[in-house]
C-alpha cells in the first residue's frame, strides 16, 4: 500500500510536457485523448511525505522529501 501526502495544485503544462503525458497515457492505457486534453491544466501533487508498505508490521517505510515541514 501507499498513501502520497502534499500539495496539489492545477498545473498548466508546455507543450512538449503534454505530448509526453499522452505518450505515458497511451502506453498505460492502450489509447490517447490528445495532447490538447493536458493543455487545459492537469492536477500536479507536490509530495512532502510517503508512507509505503507490504506487510504494514514488518517493513513500514516513511519517505520524506525536501521542504516538507513535518
Amino acid at each position: 500500500a501507499t498513501i502520497a501526502e502534499g500539495v496539489a495544485e492545477i498545473h498548466t503544462p508546455t507543450l512538449p510536457f503534454a505530448q509526453e503525458l499522452d505518450a505515458a497515457a497511451k502506453r498505460k492505457y492502450g489509447y490517447s485523448v490528445g495532447p490538447k486534453v493536458y493543455l487545459g491544466g492537469v492536477w500536479r501533487l507536490r509530495p512532502t511525505t510517503v508512507l509505503a508498505w507490504n506487510r504494514l508490521d514488518r517493513d513500514a517505510t516513511r519517505f520524506r522529501f525536501a521542504g516538507s515541514a513535518t
